[in-house]
């Protein structure tokens, strides 16, 4: 990966992808949690945003640990490399939630007869093992439930995460300027 881009470092430039549209995911993957209508007509293509967004994560915790390597040892880019590391592991987690709260619910509309597919899950579900179409485990509904939980959690994880690392971001570049203090 370049280090710099258009003149500017690479991470200046990936992080607002994460900072703003990861927050974005989060919102939309607490609506899949929370509202049956919205999952069922953009639970996939939330999944497929988030996990898109989800890929700028790596990429941008690797070209701040280039840029980091580049820059003097201090305290506030030490913390603001951790709080990016912390990103990347609970956007992971959060991705994998989705994913489960995607597939648990897909699976259990699949087999019923009745249940109106959007036009995706049409295309995705005639693409899966014919099981799938077939009557729901008794386990499906109580697990969907339990990722749901754990699916707003993990949103909630994520909004505070890319805070923190926004924040500490933000103090590391300019805690320097004291005239710019409030």
């Amino acid at each position: 990966m370049p280090e710099n881009l258009f003149g500017l470092p690479t991470h200046v430039l990936l992080q607002h992808v994460v900072v703003v549209l990861l927050p974005l995911a989060a919102i939309a993957a607490i609506l899949v949690a929370l509202w049956s209508w919205y999952r069922h007509h953009l639970g996939t293509a939330t999944l497929v945003a988030t996990f898109l967004v989800t890929l700028a994560v790596p990429l941008t915790t690797q070209s701040g640990e280039s840029l980091a390597s580049r820059l003097p040892d201090n305290q506030a880019i030490a913390d603001h490399v951790a709080a990016g590391n912390r990103v990347l592991w609970v956007a992971a987690l959060f991705g994998l939630c989705l994913f489960a709260v995607v597939a648990l619910d897909l699976r259990r509309r699949a087999a019923d007869t009745n249940a109106m597919l959007a036009p995706a899950e049409v295309w995705l579900v005639g693409r899966l093992p014919a099981s799938w179409r077939r009557g729901a485990a008794g386990w499906i509904s109580p697990a969907l439930i339990v990722a749901r939980v754990v699916l707003v959690a993990a949103a909630v994880g994520v909004l505070i995460v890319v805070i923190q690392a926004g924040h500490t971001g933000a103090h590391a570049v300019w805690s320097d300027y004291p005239d710019l203090q409030p």
